[in-house]
């Protein structure tokens, strides 16, 4: 219990100095801060094992630091220093790290923690993918295409809406019809509820949450009741401040700080003491070049000319998919309209379903979602080929592959 306050704690006192550098002018840019949602991301962490997927949002810090623990690589991110998580680069909004990922568009995450939750489960893994949304998030296309891909395809994605009543500054009542509730069971989602107030339960929701998605293999969808108590972003809160004080004062890190216990106490000064070690070492380092942000490890790509027999380029793709489906199983081909009789936009796909039936899958009408699913698929091994061909088809290829191709090399006609 002692050391999940003290993440708690860690993760408030976080935000609260990050707020504070950039009303100081040591931080450029935004931040949303997630004081008061601090336990969402602590639960998910106690609930997952080695090799699951944390897929967050704009309001992602709490997230980050509840995974990976990472104080010096969120501070030095934030402030642009090459001590950062991502050197500095990505900034307020997009953290990377070992099996963690935010992105600042709004639901765009969603069809890429679908697409690692489903090569989690091509490789028979016991692993999950959990995907972080706030409930502004529910206006936007791209989130109800993810659910409809993840319930008929069988997902082991855990998705926690976390319900602060507010998107941005506009309340709930004003722009969301229905309830999540009734979204998950429009989709044959398993669904319950929990809150932060309450957060030793929520505990306990999402450990059930998780186990559910682990053994079946199955989506699962978790409502936080929650508040945000600062902003959106820095200082644009319009909010009644009678609304703001019930909730502060509900709180249960500020009514531990109202009266803190000697071990209280002991935690906060580990904490501040934690996060001016980070500060001394952003600080200290070099402010973020791009040109020193390359990968060593990514090679420059090499082109080689190929030539063709005479024939149709549809039969000669086709020939290629044919040659390279039989040699891997792991090449997944997903799209619309793939599957025999149709075959693709101009049969560019004719008969592979039949030789490959669990290679080749025929996707809703979900453009964005079908472009985010297959980038979440190359995130579970190698993405080697995107072809759009037509309107219809794309191929994700989570192998290389080897078809006279040198390592590092396109081939383009």
């Amino acid at each position: 219990m002692k050391h999940l306050i003290k993440k708690a704690l860690l993760i408030r006192k976080v935000e609260e100095k990050l707020l504070s550098l950039f009303s100081e002018g040591e931080i450029y840019g935004t931040i949303h801060t997630c004081i008061g949602q601090e336990w969402t991301g602590i639960a998910a962490k106690e609930s997952s094992i080695e090799g699951d997927c944390i897929f967050s949002n704009h309001r992602c810090h709490g997230h980050f630091l509840a995974y990976t623990g990472d104080v010096k690589g969120l501070i030095g991110e934030i402030m642009g220093r090459e001590t950062g998580v991502c050197r500095g680069t990505g900034g307020s909004q997009h953290l990377c790290a070992c099996g963690f990922y935010s992105n600042g568009i709004l639901g765009g995450m969603s069809p890429v923690s679908a697409g690692k939750a489903w090569s989690q489960k091509m490789d028979k893994s016991n692993n999950i993918s959990i995907l972080f949304l706030g409930d502004g998030a529910l206006g936007q296309g791209v989130v109800y295409e993810t659910m409809n891909i993840i319930s008929r395809y069988e997902l082991p994605l855990f998705i926690i809406f976390e319900n602060n009543r507010y998107a941005q500054s506009t309340h709930q009542s004003e722009t969301l019809a229905g309830t999540i509730k009734d979204r998950a069971k429009a989709f044959n989602i398993e669904y319950n509820i929990a809150s932060t107030w309450e957060w030793e339960k929520l505990f306990s929701i999402v450990q059930n949450a998780v186990s559910y998605v682990r053994n079946t293999s199955k989506p699962f969808i978790l409502e936080v009741g929650t508040y945000r108590l600062k902003a959106h972003s820095k200082g644009d809160d319009c909010r009644e401040p009678d609304e703001i004080k019930a909730y502060e004062e509900k709180d249960p890190l500020n009514k531990l700080l109202k009266y803190p216990s000697d071990d209280i106490k002991e935690l906060l000064k580990e904490v501040d003491s934690e996060i001016e070690k980070a500060l001394v070492s952003a600080r200290t380092s070099k402010i973020s070049s791009v040109e020193k942000c390359h990968h060593e490890k990514i090679k420059p790509l090499s082109w080689k000319h190929e030539t063709f027999q005479k024939d149709r380029t549809g039969n000669l793709i086709n020939l290629s998919f044919r040659e390279n489906l039989s040699k891997n199983e792991k090449i997944i081909l997903i799209g619309e309209d793939l599957k025999s009789p149709y075959g693709g936009a101009f049969k560019i796909t004719r008969d592979l379903s039949n030789l490959f039936p669990e290679q080749v899958i025929n996707m809703p009408i979900s453009e964005s979602s079908i472009i985010g699913t297959g980038t979440g698929m190359a995130m579970g091994g190698t993405l080697y080929l995107n072809v759009n061909i037509g309107e219809n088809v794309t191929i994700y290829n989570r192998c290389n592959i080897t078809r006279d191709i040198p390592d590092n090399s396109i081939v383009r006609k």
